[in-house]
């Protein structure tokens, strides 16, 4: 087999839309035509990886795989050789699977160096810029994005739908970038100007740089600039029925210009809700049942360094100031309150196991006796929010760790 048009893929394209120019350069009718070849060419040079091309565009990318992405990415680096590209030039353009967890245990894909949350991928309605599409003719993989509802370089809103018949637009099953199926030039249509809002979060999005003492636009990472996004939405918007796609989370630069008296804010409110609820005494009551999963939600976005994961140190800054409030006294207060071994790792910057070998030496003292045969379990409140808080200080902020060992392995 071989391909006589070879284009060259753009730095900030997708996979699926590089694909679908190499397929119709090359004059094939459709994708599963042109995917159909290449299977049969794949056939003769690696029958497993054959079986891992899909003839769906819409199912190519590598993170669609789960068994098999290894597969996928092994025939994706033999389509290679039809196109004369640089190694992993497609893997570049690539979604792949990311080892990373966002918050409580959202998976992540990972994407030239960038680390973002799996929910945050469209698969269906993928919009576009026809200003972009008039400059060149190809999909940007920040279209792919659900927090993306405005093209950053021309500053105006992403169509959705065609304006001639109001399909919804998704070029992985129409399979054409700048038509909708019923013949309308996309290129022709003019979106209305976005909010400045909008526009300043796409441009978050892809990477720009703000001179700001806004904490979430004065991040230069990206994946710290998604972990913070998908954070905000899980606490302000995240409900049963909302879904990613509809994600509208522009409100975030806002909230984080006020960044962390507003957050400060919100965690007394919880307090004090908790405290009108309260049922048992207050050194017997779950974390939890006072501050929810925020301390989950917020302890790897995806890094778990305070220096970066600023959601957590203001967490953290926070809980020290409860301590510090609150001394010991004869009655419980909110300084005793309940750590799982899970949320006292996440505190103090370190593992699960740490916390055990630290429960054991005696460093850690649990808040009642355990049963000579029963040992820690992690999701179970065990461990003063004091002693915990007062642990870490003794041993140093440590501000820009990830990962503390408090005591060596056996």
């Amino acid at each position: 087999m071989r391909l006589l048009v070879r284009p060259e893929p753009y730095c900030d394209e997708s996979l699926e839309s590089y694909l679908l120019r190499l397929s119709q350069e090359n004059g094939f009718e459709s994708f599963r035509l042109f995917g159909g070849s290449v299977r049969d060419w794949l056939l003769q040079q690696d029958h497993e990886a054959a079986g891992a091309f899909p003839l769906d565009l819409f199912r190519v990318n590598v993170f669609h795989a789960s068994r098999s992405s290894g597969l996928r990415i092994r025939a994706l680096r033999l389509v290679e050789q039809l196109t004369d590209l640089a190694p992993s030039s497609l893997l570049q353009l690539a979604l792949l699977h990311s080892g990373l967890h966002f918050g409580s245990g959202h998976k992540a894909v990972h994407r030239a160096g960038v680390d973002i949350p799996l929910c945050f991928i469209r698969t269906r309605s993928i919009p576009c810029c026809p200003a972009c599409l008039n400059e060149s003719a190809y999909v940007r993989q920040h279209w792919h994005y659900a927090p993306y509802h405005a093209c950053h370089v021309h500053a105006t809103e992403l169509l959705y739908a065609c304006p001639h018949c109001g399909s919804v637009l998704d070029y992985t099953r129409s399979e054409s970038i700048t038509h909708c199926l019923c013949g309308y030039d996309l290129r022709m249509a003019k979106p209305a100007p976005a909010d400045r809002a909008v526009v300043q979060l796409a441009g978050l999005l892809c990477g720009e740089r703000f001179e700001s003492d806004n904490p979430l636009l004065a991040n230069e990472q990206p994946t710290v600039r998604f972990g913070a996004l998908l954070w905000y939405w899980l606490r302000h918007f995240h409900s049963q029925d909302d879904k990613p796609q509809d994600l509208r989370v522009a409100e975030a630069i806002g909230y984080f210009a006020d960044w962390p008296a507003n957050f400060h804010a919100e965690l007394r409110q919880q307090v004090q809700s908790a405290l009108l609820k309260q049922t048992r005494l207050l050194n017997h009551t779950a974390f939890s049942e006072v501050f929810g999963s925020v301390l989950g939600d917020c302890r790897q976005l995806p890094m778990r360094d305070i220096g970066t994961n600023f959601i957590l140190r203001g967490l953290l800054d926070y809980l020290t100031s409860l301590v510090f409030d609150n001394p010991k006294r004869r009655v419980g207060n909110l300084a005793d309150i309940l750590l799982s071994a899970v949320e006292t790792a996440a505190v103090l910057s370190t593992s699960v196991e740490q916390v055990y070998r630290l429960q054991q030496e005696g460093y850690l003292t649990p808040a009642y006796r355990l049963r000579r045969h029963d040992g820690l379990t992690a999701h179970e409140p065990i461990f003063h929010l004091r002693q915990v808080i007062e642990h870490r200080l003794a041993h140093g902020s440590r501000g820009q760790d990830a990962f503390h060992c408090y005591l060596p392995a056996w």
